[in-house]
């Protein structure tokens, strides 16, 4: 077979191109909103250590994808259909509009208050979110068409750069901020209504605009050279990988799900669980940078795979290593909290900046490329599952990551918090 486009070219392709972007930001814009505002949501009773409480009902909600793959192998039906879709998108846009104005409220629970509803609504839309790793992915997975692989990447990217543009005009971390946190809501409330609009042009297209990857189904991998899939460098599970079984072929590609894995893990756990105390000895501003440039740098990461979209694995390792040196610059200002290096001057706030920001343009790039290399070595017939699975080992990812570094943080109390009384 030919291999696919990986751009598209005329102005209905580009269309479609950008709806599918527009998917993308529907997949955590809520979720990333509620992490702009922490600087106004730390006024809760969990203070600094809520970001950890918010991070693991965020991995609680994996229990949504687990439900959704249980029902679809029970049933023998599709659940990755328009329909399911729809629905998630409706449960996100109503997260949105019930956290204005009710995201304060408390709960007294054994005698100390707890920010019961906050966090409930947070657990219903993540658990949506949690299943578009599922659900998206494996949508696009029906047509053969490589470069809405990146859109959607791209758009997921977005779903960070558009509630950092909001905080960043809001103001979050000054003492008058410019707009409530009510109305932040509101406004991604108005995002996701744009954001279905924009699924239901790209649903009433998929009959005119695509052909459905109808190939040999018979074999699971296909690895051809001019599609950059160079079977000898990708591990098999399945032996000698020549057996049927419950999958429809000779094996499973497992290097990219444990790019896909690893990805996540650094960065929904590592990460994101110790963002508050690897920026907040410096400044509230520092936080908010460091927060805002990650979030704006994951598009342009997944943009490069447009460029550079068929690396080999040992290459994609040493971007890996690279991701785990920020990292481990992150876990070491995170230890030494609330008395990090250079505090006080600019170097400190410029090397965790960087650091964070470099992470997650070199994350976003690999889950990318991962996802490119499974739609270009998985045959046709099996990329749906493929699809299926690399949602998993994401959310699996994030997951285990999530829960370790809520232990470290909350249970044994490994990191200490910070005051925010430097200066940048």
């Amino acid at each position: 077979r030919e291999p696919s486009k990986r751009h598209p070219e005329t102005s209905s392709e580009w269309f479609t191109y950008i709806l599918t972007m527009c998917l993308g930001v529907g997949s955590w814009v809520t979720i990333n909103g509620v992490f702009q505002q922490l600087p106004i949501l730390v006024d809760q009773p969990e203070g600094w250590s809520l970001p950890s409480y918010i991070t693991v009902v965020i991995q609680l909600a994996n229990v949504g994808p687990l439900l959704l793959l249980g029902m679809q192998r029970a049933t023998g039906s599709d659940l990755t259909t328009g329909g399911v879709i729809s629905g998630l998108l409706i449960n996100i846009l109503s997260m949105a509009l019930l956290a204005t104005g009710a995201w304060s409220t408390t709960m007294n629970i054994a005698g100390s208050e707890h920010s019961v509803v906050l966090l409930a609504l947070i657990f219903t839309a993540s658990s949506a979110d949690c299943l578009s790793s599922v659900t998206f992915w494996p949508f696009i997975a029906l047509f053969k068409l490589d470069y809405l692989y990146t859109s959607l990447s791209i758009g997921e990217g977005f779903s960070a750069v558009l509630p950092a543009i909001l905080s960043f005009i809001q103001q979050p971390g000054n003492d008058n901020p410019l707009f409530s946190a009510n109305l932040f809501f509101m406004l991604l409330g108005v995002m996701m209504t744009g954001v279905g609009f924009a699924f239901g042009l790209l649903v009433a297209r998929v009959p005119v605009q695509f052909e459905i990857d109808d190939d040999d189904r018979t074999e699971s991998i296909v690895c051809t050279d001019d599609e950059g899939c160079d079977r000898a460098t990708l591990t098999m599970l399945s032996g000698d990988g020549g057996d049927d079984d419950d999958d429809g072929g000779g094996g499973t590609v497992i290097f990219p799900f444990f790019m896909l894995f690893s990805c996540s893990f650094l960065q929904n756990g590592a990460l994101l669980s110790t963002q508050t105390f690897t920026t907040q000895p410096y400044s509230n501003v520092v936080y908010q940078v460091a927060l805002s440039l990650s979030m704006f740098i994951e598009p342009i990461g997944s943009a490069l795979a447009i460029l550079y979209p068929s690396i080999l694995p040992k290459e994609q390792l040493y971007w890996l290593s690279a991701v785990l040196l920020c990292t481990g610059y992150q876990l070491v200002l995170a230890g030494l909290s609330p008395n990090p290096p250079f505090r006080g001057s600019f170097l400190g706030p410029f090397l965790t900046v960087g650091t964070s920001t470099v992470a997650s343009f070199v994350i976003s790039y690999l889950k990318t490329v991962a996802m490119l290399w499974l739609k270009r070595c998985v045959n046709g017939g099996e990329v749906q599952g493929a699809m299926q699975r690399a949602g998993v080992a994401i959310q699996l990812g994030s997951f285990v990551g999530a829960s370790l570094f809520f232990l470290l943080i909350v249970v044994l109390q490994v990191f200490e918090e910070a005051s925010g009384s430097g200066s940048w």
